[in-house]
């Protein structure tokens, strides 16, 4: 593809419009061939371009890009669900085995990560069933790319923590103490793992986008917050049963001072073990520096 970069954020939205076909192998979400009639609606800067023939995203520039996904699911039986994000064929992203159970869902799954891209490369989506139970991918499932131009931090377990707290215990994800397996992606923040705690060098408006997927050891409500220099500044409640591993994925805009902490954390009945894919990323939606003309973000502080 004969585009350079465009020196924007470059960008893609894509969401299908159709159910997929029911499998049990891993297949591309995005690939017409996976679908009895396929439909989707998709927009993108002129750098980036997705192909339905074969599901793949194309990149026509290099850099850092946040990706997120969200996908609808329903299965046959009772099986895990895992998504997996690969570029050039090689996995990049692999999420545990979420819970899936054919009397209850659809279950809609979020993942999210950030993904170092050199001009040329492709992407794929792919998803995949722990047993022989198949999975549909349902309509609305979704995928967002977006290109930084500016600072960013990204924390992901590549591998399981170690059961956490206890009843009223909150714990700070990616803290060293819980054991797990921490990758790190950092441009202008820190990583501290003795703490858990994202560091911006500079003043910025961020997008904090925490996914946590967790087991618990006692059924009952998990409370998975974000916090700014040591406060809470929102919490979004859920509830994970035995019934388990399950997903919690939720974000806003906060403007972080340079020097000033950033976190996720959680609190749930008993101990509660974040998994391979929990991911806390701080993305900063400005153009070096200078934020955009217009944007909003806003959460509700109290129940409807």
């Amino acid at each position: 593809m004969a585009v350079s970069d465009l020196k924007f954020h470059s960008y893609l939205s894509l969401h299908t419009t159709a159910d997929s076909t029911a499998s049990a192998a891993q297949y591309n979400i995005f690939d017409e061939d996976n679908y009895s009639s396929y439909g989707s609606t998709s927009v993108s800067s002129p750098d980036i371009t997705y192909s339905s023939s074969d599901g793949k995203v194309h990149f026509g520039a290099s850099g850092i890009y946040l990706a997120v996904v969200d996908t609808p699911v329903t299965v046959n039986g009772i099986c895990g669900v895992s998504l997996k994000l690969k570029l050039n064929g090689e996995t990049v992203f692999a999420s545990e085995n979420l819970f899936a159970i054919h009397d209850a869902d659809p279950f809609t799954y979020s993942f999210q990560t950030l993904l170092d891209v050199s001009k040329g490369d492709y992407l794929e989506v792919t998803i995949v069933t722990s047993n022989t139970k198949t999975a549909v991918v349902e309509n609305g499932t979704s995928l967002v790319l977006l290109k930084s131009n500016g600072d960013y931090g990204n924390l992901q377990y590549t591998a399981d923590a170690n059961a956490a707290g206890s009843g009223p215990a909150e714990f700070t994800l990616f803290d060293s103490d819980n054991g797990g397996t921490v990758q790190s992606t950092l441009n202008n923040v820190s990583f501290a793992a003795a703490t858990g705690l994202l560091t911006p060098t500079n003043t910025r408006t961020f997008l904090m986008l925490s996914s946590l997927m967790a087991e618990v050891g006692t059924n009952g409500d998990v409370t998975h917050k974000l916090y700014a220099n040591g406060s809470s500044i929102d919490d979004l409640p859920g509830r994970i049963t035995s019934y388990d591993p399950l997903e919690l994925t939720y974000g806003f805009l906060k403007s972080l001072t340079g020097g000033q902490t950033a976190s996720a954390r959680t609190i749930g009945a008993g101990t509660i073990t974040a998994q391979k894919g929990t991911s806390f990323t701080l993305f900063d939606i400005s153009d070096d520096g200078t934020d955009p003309l217009a944007f909003i973000s806003f959460t509700c502080d109290a129940d409807s």
